[in-house]
């Protein structure tokens, strides 16, 4: 959560964009509750302005809704979803799994659920769920027929796979190896911004095995989709 919400700033929306309300709740409630389910137990870290928590308390807020949550604040931006979840890589267990979630989104997928809880993951080297769109707003993979991820592509349509926000490692120091060499790809200017997807695609590329996972999707990221959901949900 330590992206500027610009979007919605610039439509006039000031405040912190996990706090918008959707359905009762801060929107970052919304994409924490897409982790029912899941049976194992689950170790949260929240990322976070330090401008957000001075003028909006939003680490306060985080600490009531999430007890036990680590939080940590950023005093300047990152240049990207990998530089942001490195900054917490002294916090994590390497050898446990690793979910990487957006906050402005939820999911739904029992199938995710049943890979978690069985241990299947433990076969893969991480999973990608996806929704059915053509919509170019989002980023899309393709598959083979074994629905192991072959690509990740940001904003083109490759198939008609899009990515949920959610990347899943089977282990976080899988994560943290090729994390930590694309960023020094980036500072040598080989990478425009350290999208989570590079860091999908720099696994598969050294034989990581990628599960492709479906689910429902919904998203709440910009005014518009905001605006679309709760229409949606308010039976207009």
């Amino acid at each position: 959560m330590a992206g500027l919400g610009k979007r919605f700033r610039d439509s006039g929306v000031f405040l912190p964009k996990p706090l918008i309300s959707v359905d009762g709740s801060p929107m970052f409630m919304k994409a924490v509750s897409s982790l029912a389910g899941l049976s194992r137990d689950l170790f949260f870290f929240f990322v976070i302005r330090a401008a957000d928590e001075l003028h909006n308390s939003l680490g306060k807020i985080v600490t009531e809704c999430v007890p036990g949550v680590t939080l940590l604040q950023l005093d300047a931006p990152t240049r990207g979803a990998i530089e942001t979840v490195l900054k917490v890589a002294p916090r994590l267990d390497p050898e446990a799994p690793l979910l990487v979630l957006d906050c402005d989104i939820a999911f739904q997928s029992e199938p995710f659920i049943e890979f978690w809880n069985s241990g299947e993951y433990e076969q893969f080297d991480g999973a990608l769920m996806y929704f059915n769109s053509t919509d170019p707003a989002y980023s899309y993979l393709a598959s083979d027929a074994a629905n192991l991820v072959t690509s990740i592509v940001e904003k083109q349509l490759i198939s008609e796979r899009a990515v949920v926000g959610a990347y899943f490692f089977s282990k976080a120091k899988k994560f943290l190896e090729v994390g930590n060499h694309l960023v020094a790809q980036f500072e040598s200017g080989d990478e425009n911004e350290l999208f989570l997807s590079l860091a999908m695609n720099e696994l598969i590329k050294e034989g990581g095995r990628i599960l492709a996972i479906p689910a429902h999707f919904e998203n709440f990221g910009t005014p518009h989709a905001l605006e679309s959901y709760l229409s949606k949900n308010s039976g207009e």
